[in-house]
This record gives C-alpha cells, structure tokens and sequence, in this order.
C-alpha cells in the first residue's frame, strides 16, 4: 500500500430482518466490494451491529486490495425496515432492540465517523430504481436494490 491520503469509499448498509449486505463504493458509486451475513430472525440489535461492523470491515479490506491502496470511510448510508424517527425505529418485527436503539448513531460511532444518512429501506430501494433504474454493472447487479439505495440516500438525505 501507498503512502498517500487513504480514498475515501461510500459505505452503504443494508439491515433486513435476517440478512445484512453492506456494500462500498467510490464516491461516484463504483461498487468495488459487497459483503453480507445471515443470521436468523430476531437477533438482537446487538448481534446485528457486531455483523455490521464485521462486514463493513471486510468490504473495506476488499476494496483496498481491489484499488491497490489504502482505503477509508467517507461516507455511510443506512437502510432498515420500520418507521424511522427520532427515538429510534418503530414496526421492526424481525430485529428485537431495534425500537429502542438509534442504530446510525451507534455505527457512526462503530466506524468513527461524523454521521450515518439513515432511511426506510423501501424508500432507498425506490430512491435508487428513480436514480439509477436497473443495475448495468456485474457487481451493481449483484447487490440488493435497497443496499444500493442506501449509497443515493448519502447525497439526499439529512444525516442523523
């Protein structure tokens, strides 16, 4: 690896009620790497962040070896089923904890840094369908619609 100022990758989060994928990507949106855990329904909030941070972990370390030099966090986006607001997530049926946690904050704090954009899954799938309509790229194409949508959602939503 270089000795240059590491690139900085897009990082985004996809937390389903019994698969997780996080994918990293350029700043551009070139996806470089996809990771992902299973596990079943109604792990607790704290198993799902331990596997966040894991595959986050690993999407970065691929991505270094895909680019060839060092890489970081720029950015994050979070995607997760249920009503988000301010308290945490309401409606999370398959994630016991999940109502009662404020997850963007605690990843931020996991991957240190600023601020996670967080939103509804369906709405960051429909987000990126509207900005990126079907997937041209092997690896895009790979990569779940919402997982996807959580890169747009970096660049249109408020962070939390």
């Amino acid at each position: 690896m270089s000795h240059s100022a590491p690139d900085l990758l897009a990082v985004g989060i996809d937390v389903g009620g019994t698969k997780l994928k996080v994918c990293a990507a350029t700043l551009d949106g070139r996806i470089l790497a996809i990771s992902e855990a299973r596990g079943p329904a109604g792990r607790h909030t704290q198993q799902v962040l331990e596997d966040v941070q894991a595959c986050v972990t690993s999407a970065l370390q691929t991505s270094a070896a895909v680019l060839g030099r060092e890489v970081t966090t720029g950015a994050v986006g979070l995607v997760t089923p249920g009503v988000i607001g301010e308290n945490g997530i309401a409606l999370t049926p398959n994630n016991p904890g999940m109502e009662t946690s404020l997850p963007a904050d605690t990843i931020a704090a996991l991957l240190d840094v600023q601020s996670v954009a967080w939103a509804n899954d369906v709405k960051a799938a429909a987000l990126a369908d509207y900005q990126w309509g079907e997937p041209k790229a092997p690896a895009a194409a790979s990569t779940s619609t919402s997982a996807q949508g959580s890169l747009p959602v970096l660049l249109s939503t408020e962070s939390h």
